[in-house]
Formats: C-alpha cells, structure tokens, sequence
C-alpha cells in the first residue's frame, strides 16, 4: 500500500514536470570565479518547454491545483 504525505502531495502539485514539461531559469550561478547557485523564487520568470515525457497531470488540473494553492498562501507579514 502506498501512503501519501502532505510533503508528497505538495512536491507534485508544485513541480511542473508532471504536466509534461520541462522547466528553465529555476537557479543561476552568481558569477563567473565563485560558481555558486542562487535559487530564483519568483515562479513568474521561470521558463517552459515542452518534454520528449508524457504528462502525468494534465494541464487544467495543474492550473487549478496552482491557483488554489496560492489562494491558500497566507500574506507575508515583511515585504
């Protein structure tokens, strides 16, 4: 038996990959002599393409999950 957990269920909801795609601009060194990765948190300029995979997830349901998810986001109290 398989069990689900909430850490589980999020990490397919968020990730994209499961629609079908691959995802680009996620992270990006900081320069060129140190090499060290800086994750980009802002999903808005991340950059898709369709993968050589079939979807496991269609995309209309993805979408949802997606804004049900941020509607449930709690506001940040620091800006």
């Amino acid at each position: 038996m398989v069990y689900w957990s909430v850490s589980n269920a999020m990490r397919v909801i968020r990730n994209a990959t499961y629609t079908g795609v691959k995802s680009y601009n996620k992270s990006r060194s900081n320069n060129f002599f140190e090499q060290k990765r800086v994750n980009n948190l802002d999903m808005s300029t991340y950059e898709y393409a369709n993968g050589d995979f079939p979807e496991i997830v269609s995309q209309e349901i993805w979408d949802k999950a997606q804004k049900l998810r941020e509607s449930r986001i709690k506001p940040s109290l620091v800006s």
